[in-house]
């Protein structure tokens, strides 16, 4: 699916979960990598956006992309859920707590660990 925000060109697509150990992709589709993801986190059921404005398609030079680009998204309604890595140290969860609070409120109560966080039922 592609939407275009002004001038960009945004895709967006479900990420395919694969086993690193077994499984590969071809890396000549710049849109191929940041559409995968280790097995471990199937359980996320994600959708990423990625940016790829037509002007840098073909001849990319790192130059010329801008460092930001912005485009009006309703996080509201879009975020269901912000995940924080099982790996990550306490200070880094309440680092993005207090991030997620400044950026908006209403999406504080969506902050959790990753599931993997817990401990194995037995």
């Amino acid at each position: 699916m592609e939407f275009a925000a002004g001038h960009l060109d945004v895709y967006i697509g479900c990420v395919n979960y694969i086993d690193y150990e077994r499984d590969n992709f071809p890396v000549a589709n710049a849109f191929i990598p940041p559409m995968h993801k280790r097995m471990a986190f199937a359980h996320e059921h994600e959708v990423r956006l990625v940016y790829s404005p037509a002007a840098y398609r073909g001849s990319f030079d790192p130059l010329r992309v801008p460092l930001i680009e912005t485009f009006p998204w309703d996080c509201r309604q879009m975020v269901e859920r912000i995940h924080v890595s099982p790996y990550a140290p306490e200070y880094f969860f309440k680092a993005v707590r207090a991030t997620t609070h400044m950026a908006d409120p209403t999406l504080e109560a969506r902050l959790v660990w990753s599931y993997m966080k817990g401990a194995p039922v037995l």
